[in-house]
């Protein structure tokens, strides 16, 4: 048995959380940086969204500016956010962005996503942090309650190893890809969070899943809500702004929610057109305001569709975005295990709600991945003497490399391609933006179904294929346990609230779901219970738009 890695603090994920979880606890610890892929290149929602405010938006006006934040981000997740959370977001984001223009990034205008990320990563390459490229988690290695490292699989040569750590902190990407229709990355599977699911961590509010409601038709290219901000319309097949039926004060600048909501009824209504979408017109805005300021959503258009928005219309349909739910943890990215951190897309710390307000991605990344980086590092410095056992490492090599041996040996038996395409297309099916009693009794029948074909899945080709294939069935055992949770939690929630709606429970229960679902691993079904939404100043009212 060799131990890789000995260094006291491992970050699993090469996004903004990760990168800046990794730069806290290197502080006062040694620590190393695990992704599937080179940090730059790595994906996730606050790459992609980059950053659409300022410092001076929260360090000027006094308390006025964070709270007005404050309330729109819970106003926005429809009262699920847990507010003492969203407080500290917005507390602390000036201090943050501030950082982040002192180590070169330009706040006064819209910065992109990955520019932030280079940014960050420069601050990793000065401070010398080992990086494992290319590497997937596999299990966590628990003894006695506590973490003490993680079980990886090397991409590069199927080979497992031991990663001996006395705190992990997992900030991995989310699971957008056990939907058919979405934006998000190949590499967004959830594979983190399944390790963490499957070691006894609960997931939290797995059934809240957004919807983006501009997804380009056709494709998987999202169409940024910058459109909408500068005046875009959206029209239906009657040339109407449909929306004034909607929201009528908002308009298209509603929540993704309920502007998701609006596009999948006019089409279900027979205002759509034929293959199932809706327009969003900029032509009223002029070629010298479109090429100035949606320069990105007119390359978008052009080259995927070959529509120049200046001269027609662009066809949108809604797209899954964003998992709001994920690993639970508090503020400072605790989770129920000793020694077990997280932050990012795949955790839940409850700031998302039942609905996220699009552009918070990043802030939300740099302010919990310092602050988990930070208690890592104090969990680590307080230990009196940290655990240097060598045997629950060697079990838990020894445990997976029997069950990977079993999995490579076997010839015969289910394709995960197959089992992928129907998971994937029963809950775009059957747990999108409408659910209904009937159809999400199905689908929790229909993944149960796949999970235990699962059990006689197996790797086909040999090679570089092989390789490929091997890691697809790894991430697609964790897909479905994911999966059994977003179903589950669903069929549980009787109410519509955010981004769940239920057309058989139409109104927000605040007297009966005012509350996180937790979804504990089984063999079986996730067993579920609950946790009260901490309210302090916001006392929940109708939202209104």
């Amino acid at each position: 048995m060799s131990t890789i890695l000995s260094r006291r603090i491992l970050v699993i994920g090469g996004g903004p959380a990760g990168i800046r979880a990794a730069i806290e606890a290197s502080r006062a610890c040694d620590v190393a940086l695990m992704s599937r892929m080179h940090p730059l290149r790595y994906y996730s929602m606050a790459a992609q969204e980059g950053i659409h405010i300022a410092p001076e938006d929260y360090t000027e006006g006094g308390d006025s500016a964070w709270e007005k934040r404050t309330f729109d981000t819970i106003k926005v997740g429809d009262y699920l956010a847990d507010q003492d959370a969203v407080e500290v977001m917005y507390r602390e984001a000036g201090e943050r962005l501030i950082e982040m223009e002192r180590w070169g990034a330009d706040l006064s205008r819209c910065e992109s996503g990955r520019h932030l990320l280079h940014i960050l990563y420069e601050q990793v390459s000065k401070r010398g942090l080992k990086i494992y490229e290319g590497w997937l988690p596999v299990s966590l290695v628990v003894q006695n309650g506590v973490c003490l490292g993680l079980v990886a699989l090397n991409v590069g040569n199927k080979e497992l190893a031991v990663f001996r750590s006395h705190a992990v902190i997992l900030a991995d990407a989310g699971f957008g890809y056990v939907y058919d229709t979405t934006i998000n990355a190949r590499i967004s599977t959830g594979s983190g969070a399944a390790v963490a699911f499957r070691a006894g961590v609960p997931l939290e509010d797995m059934e809240f899943v957004q919807f983006c409601p501009t997804l380009l038709h056709g494709t998987v290219a999202p169409i940024s809500e910058r459109a909408r901000e500068e005046g875009g319309y959206l029209l239906n097949n009657r040339g109407e702004r449909f929306m004034e039926h909607y929201a009528a004060a908002a308009m298209e600048l509603a929540p993704d929610d309920i502007v998701s909501r609006a596009i999948q009824t006019e089409v279900r209504e027979g205002r759509g057109f034929p293959g199932g979408y809706v327009h969003l017109d900029l032509r009223h805005l002029g070629a010298e305001r479109i090429k100035e300021h949606l320069s990105d959503t007119r390359r978008i258009a052009v080259d995927f569709v070959g529509i120049d928005p200046i001269e027609a219309p662009i066809p949108i349909q809604p797209g899954q975005y964003y998992s709001i739910g994920g690993i639970a943890c508090d503020i400072d990215g605790q989770t129920s295990l000793p020694g077990f951190y997280t932050a990012g897309d795949c955790s839940c710390i409850g700031v998302r709600g039942a609905n996220w307000l699009s552009g918070n991605s990043f802030l939300e990344d740099v302010v919990f991945g310092k602050r988990a980086g930070e208690k890592a590092a104090e969990f680590i410095l307080g230990l009196d003497k940290p655990s240097q056992a060598e045997m629950p490492l060697s079990d838990a090599l020894q445990q997976e490399e029997g069950a990977l041996g079993v999995l490579l040996a076997r010839q015969k038996g289910e394709s995960a391609q197959a089992i992928g395409q129907e998971l994937r297309g029963v809950l775009a099916e059957k747990v999108g933006i409408f659910r209904e009693e009937r159809s999400l009794k199905e689908a929790v029948d229909r993944v149960g179904e796949l999970r235990e074909r699962y059990q006689q899945v197996i790797v086909r080709g040999k090679g570089d294929k092989s390789r490929q294939s091997l890691v697809d069935v790894l991430e697609l055992g964790g897909m479905l346990d994911l999966a059994s949770a977003v179903v589950v939690g669903a069929l549980a929630r009787q109410e519509s609230r955010g981004a769940h709606y239920r057309l058989d429970y139409p109104e927000r229960d605040d007297g009966h779901w005012l509350k996180h679902t937790l979804a504990h691993y089984t063999e079986m079904d996730p067993r579920l219970t609950y946790k009260d939404v901490v309210v302090t100043k916001c006392e929940p009212q109708e939202r209104e738009y």
